[in-house]
């Protein structure tokens, strides 16, 4: 299985709703989809692959959720970077993964290029936001010029879908492993348990950082519920479901 196919089946199942909100803008699931499907195709314009690491580095955003969605359904596994990490675990993760591309906002642009130095592998930096250096790749750019249809990729259900490396307090930072199965039953076992009844609830803080392991746990609360996730733009700002 692939854990990006359970956007497309709640969609199916349930139809067009507002799923997230942000600064006082509702997003529905078919524009999160749609956003999410068109930069899948940018990522793989930009040869990334199955199995290759994407970086993603950001405060809280609807940007976030796109780009967890569409590293998914390329097959690619999803690197999340809390920004309390400091710079010298932030460029260890950076080349212990190897990655290639890095999506994240201006505001990090200095930590990047700082800890860069320590990756030569990562070439493509994908920024959101308005200002976008010539050198770096503007995510409105590349998600208006991609196309809606994205094929899901087809994964086994012990394949890699993220990593999420410690904070490095005892020696350098580990990479933990999630596999598509384990973040599905991960989400299905938290609603099953807390089963959240309607409403809105005070959720992870840095959405970057939590979105891999829970992303999918709204995916079964709001389809059945029609509740929707709202997140606030801050680097340790809180989300409500």
């Amino acid at each position: 299985m692939n854990i990006a196919e359970l956007a497309n089946k709640e969609f199916e199942q349930f139809g067009k709703h507002v799923s997230l909100i942000f600064e006082d803008r509702e997003f529905t699931n078919a524009e999160m989809l749609r956003a999410a499907s068109r930069l899948g195709n940018a990522l793989k314009e930009l040869r990334v692959h199955r199995g290759d690491r994407v970086i993603i580095q950001m405060p809280n955003c609807p940007e976030v959720a796109q780009a967890f969605q569409a590293v998914y359904a390329i097959g690619a596994v999803g690197v999340p970077i809390n920004f309390l990490v400091g710079d010298m675990e932030t460029a260890y993760i950076y080349q212990d993964t190897g990655a290639e591309t890095i999506i994240s906002t201006p505001e990090f642009l200095s930590k990047i290029e700082t800890c860069r130095t320590r990756a030569p592998a990562l070439k493509n930096v994908i920024l959101i936001g308005d200002e976008v250096p010539s050198q770096m790749l503007s995510f409105k750019d590349l998600v208006d010029k991609s196309g809606d249809v994205l094929v899901i990729e087809e994964t086994d259900d012990d394949d890699l879908a993220a990593l999420i490396y410690t904070a490095g307090t005892t020696g350098v930072p580990k990479g933990v492993m999630h596999t598509h199965a384990s973040l599905y039953h991960n989400a299905r076992m938290q609603h099953e348990t807390i089963n959240l009844p309607p409403g809105r609830y005070r959720g992870p803080p840095s959405l970057s950082f939590i979105w891999d392991c829970q992303h999918e746990l709204p995916r079964f609360s709001r389809g059945r519920q029609g509740g929707s996730l709202e997140c606030i733009r801050s680097r340790s700002g809180l989300c409500r479901y």
